[in-house]
């Protein structure tokens, strides 16, 4: 019996999305986050004037792919995420968002804080008004468009479907249906054989399943 890796890809990502959805049934991002594999990273809020400085030097002196994890000394690649996304300033007093732009930029995870001299003496300038939180993101990158939907709530993703997800997200064609009704009506066929008695040559009862390999 051949399962192919187009059959276990589809059936392991469904099988993620359902625990996913049956873990957060709500939008809250803390909820999301919460029943998510998450890493905790080091968030800078930025005012929008100083961020091309800070992004120029992330981009050649930290890559997302390329930061050491220290807990088990191996790489932890995080180009899954991007690095950067919008946020404006929130007034309390009239409960409104000002015009003033900030962002949020992703500077590294917790777990590698050994950060250039440049980003260091930028983010410890406090005549840039930059603040830096603890913000947890998705630890790895989305397998289907469910789990990019879902995990999109907590930071901004990359998503490249495989392959086989674009096929099963386009659905199966009209020969694919077809092959399928037939195959049920062959199981149909062989449940009122055992329910009569019929035995396989083998001499065993007639029960059993079909999986096809498309």
């Amino acid at each position: 019996m051949k399962v192919s890796l187009r059959e276990l890809s589809s059936v392991a990502c469904r099988c993620s999305v359902q625990n996913f959805d049956c873990q957060s049934k709500s939008d809250n991002v803390t909820e999301v986050a919460a029943n998510s594999a998450t890493v905790d990273v080091v968030v800078a809020s930025v005012p929008e004037a100083h961020a091309g400085q800070i992004l120029d030097t992330l981009c050649t002196t930290k890559p997302l792919s390329m930061f050491q994890n220290d807990i088990n000394n191996c790489i932890l690649n995080l180009s899954h995420l991007r690095r950067i996304r919008g946020k404006r300033k929130f007034n309390a007093e009239n409960n409104t968002s000002s015009d003033e732009k900030n962002v949020e930029i992703l500077i590294c995870p917790t777990s590698d804080r050994q950060l250039p001299e440049e980003i260091q003496r930028i983010l410890d300038d406090s005549s840039k008004c930059i603040k830096t939180d603890i913000h947890p993101v998705p630890a790895q990158a989305p397998l289907c468009r469910q789990e990019f939907e879902k995990w999109s709530k907590i930071w901004p993703l990359n998503y490249h479907p495989s392959q086989a997800e674009r096929d099963r997200e386009k659905g199966m064609s009209p020969t694919e249906l077809q092959d399928i009704q037939s195959y049920v009506l062959i199981l149909q066929q062989d449940n009122e054989d055992a329910s009569n008695g019929a035995m396989s040559k083998a001499g065993f009862p007639r029960l059993g399943a079909i999986v096809v390999n498309p």
